[in-house]
């Protein structure tokens, strides 16, 4: 991670690599800047904020580094999980966020209505061929839906 263990130097006039760690795999990324001392520390703040995000599991590594060739290989999982194992996801986080009676109408409402009915479509951005699908299903889902305005929207891109 550079000689002073900072994980940010200097490698050209015109760029600065970082260095980190992402899934067990040292990561090094360059960044189209002009070593000097602020740049520097703007790159020790973006490692940081990297992370930071790894940290918390909200790192995208195509969406932080879009020209990377580790893209590709770092894909999230998300891309494909279904919307049942998202919605499932989801009601699980917001058990301990919202109120039992609010709850148990989020849990119905996914359980009963939407898990059946979109649950084996792919969560991320629907096929062009699932989406008139997608938003046959989801217009009943979403007239339900509506007195929920913490649920995740449905069939929108």
């Amino acid at each position: 991670m550079g000689r002073d263990g900072r994980g940010v130097r200097a490698v050209s006039e015109s760029s600065i690599e970082i260095t980190f760690m992402y899934r067990g795999v040292r990561c090094r990324e360059r960044i189209s800047l002009k070593p000097t001392a602020t740049n520097l520390k703007r790159a020790e703040q973006h490692k940081a904020a990297v992370e930071h995000a790894i940290a918390n599991g909200t790192f995208d590594y195509a969406v932080t580094f879009p020209g990377s060739p580790r893209a590709a290989k770092f894909a999230p999982e998300a891309s494909q999980e279904t919307v049942a194992g998202f919605l499932t996801k989801w009601l699980a986080c917001k058990k301990q966020h919202v109120s039992s009676s609010t709850f148990e109408g989020y849990r119905k409402l996914v359980e009963l209505r939407m898990v059946p009915a979109l649950g084996p479509y792919p969560a991320g951005r629907p096929e062009a061929q699932d989406r008139a699908r997608l938003a046959e299903h989801a217009g009943g889902v979403q007239q339900d839906a509506q007195q929920y305005s913490e649920l995740p929207a449905l069939g929108a891109e």
